[in-house]
């Protein structure tokens, strides 16, 4: 057998017949398998990530009703709101079958912050999570690396939409990150093979090779980014990341400077000059570099009503040898300085990687305007 199975245990779904219109993300044979997961396993300390509706945190509550009821369960998700329809409050469908659980007073549901800002309230000596959130990279990479530390040595872990990539029947589906963290992460794997939409849920039980192999999860977020968070997100999980190690977090912060280059120059060719000029408003402009190009990339910014109020270059590099003369020209630690005491914004057009390296470590922000949208450059 190519992974282990599990008895699908449906009682716990009889919950959604008292919800006025029952929605869940996870199907009956999915919520099976999830259950019978549950019922043989006992958590005390469950953990479910990615809230939507509702109506699964329902079931998996019920569940734990009937299952382990001095089990205490928390429900994260970012959004306040429903992700698609602002009119409801993300776990709607809960609040709304509160009365037919005896142990709703054993759940609390967390919204509006990321998962690394929750996990002090959560605590340690957790042993099962349930995972459903992005889909698309780095999505639960970040999260199953920011709860790991926190997870007891044979916490099981259930990922849903481990095969979503190959379900969407529309343009080219992204949605692959559970099946990244299922393929990566070390345990004992168990699959649903009865499930119709091929296999979408599974889960991982730790053992005694899995925290040892963590590098291998680090690794897969090599693989290329579908959106890249912004720095506060970012530096939230680098910071959850120093219980690895410094070593490891420098690692992340690396990766994510590699994935944003890439990121950037993957989408160059939908970047608009006119959205750029659109977004600057009354900021001062600076551009990163003093050569030849930045003289073409200064003309065309005057050209659209923008006055450039200067360059910058790399710090250690002569300000005697670049080719713009007579200007405001500023070493980058000059203009870090400068940009703290009023809006200023960075044009940057080369794509060094040294250079890029620099201004990823030094956390400045800039505008990436690519040659491309210059027309009358080739």
């Amino acid at each position: 057998m190519i992974y282990k199975t599990i008895e699908a245990y449906t009682d716990p779904l009889n919950i959604k017949e008292y919800m006025e219109k029952p929605v869940c993300e996870i199907s009956d044979k999915q919520q099976g398998f999830l259950c019978g997961l549950i019922k043989k396993y006992k958590p005390d300390k469950l953990v479910e990530v990615g809230v939507a509706e509702g109506g699964t945190s329902a079931v998996i509550l019920n569940c734990l009703r009937l299952i382990s009821p001095h089990c205490k369960m928390y429900s994260v998700d970012l959004n306040e709101r429903l992700y698609y329809n602002d009119k409801y409050q993300t776990g709607y469908l809960l609040n709304e079958v509160y009365e037919e659980l005896s142990n709703f007073n054993m759940h609390k549901m967390l919204l509006g912050k990321y998962l690394p800002e929750q996990m002090k309230e959560i605590g340690g000596d957790i042993d099962f999570v349930i995972m459903d959130t992005v889909h698309n990279l780095p999505g639960e990479l970040l999260d199953f690396l920011c709860i790991c530390p926190f997870l007891s040595n044979n916490a099981v872990v259930v990922l849903h939409d481990i095969s979503l990539s190959t379900i969407q029947s529309k343009g080219i589906c992204q949605s692959y990150a559970t099946n990244v963290l299922f393929s990566s992460v070390s345990g004992s794997k168990y699959w649903n093979p009865n499930d119709r939409d091929l296999c979408n849920i599974a889960a991982i039980k730790l053992d005694e090779t899995t925290k040892p192999k963590i590098s291998d999860v680090f690794s897969a977020l090599n693989i290329a980014w579908a959106y890249i968070p912004d720095k506060e997100e970012i530096e939230l999980y680098r910071k959850a990341y120093l219980s690895y190690g410094n070593e490891y977090a420098d690692m992340f912060k690396k990766i994510y400077m590699r994935q944003s280059l890439a990121y950037l120059k993957k989408n160059a060719n939908e970047i608009n000059f006119s959205d750029i000029i659109e977004s600057l408003k009354n900021d001062e402009i600076y551009i990163y570099g003093a050569g030849d190009f930045a003289k073409v990339v200064s003309g065309l910014f005057g050209e659209a009503g923008k006055d450039v109020k200067g360059y910058v270059i790399s710090d250690g590099q002569g300000k005697d040898e670049v080719k713009i003369k007579d200007s405001n020209i500023l070493f980058l630690s000059e203009y870090i300085e400068l940009r703290k005491s009023s809006d200023k914004k960075l044009i940057y057009s080369i794509m060094d990687d040294e250079a890029t390296e620099q201004l990823f470590d030094k956390n400045v922000d800039f505008i990436y305007c690519p040659k491309n949208i210059f027309k009358i450059i080739e």
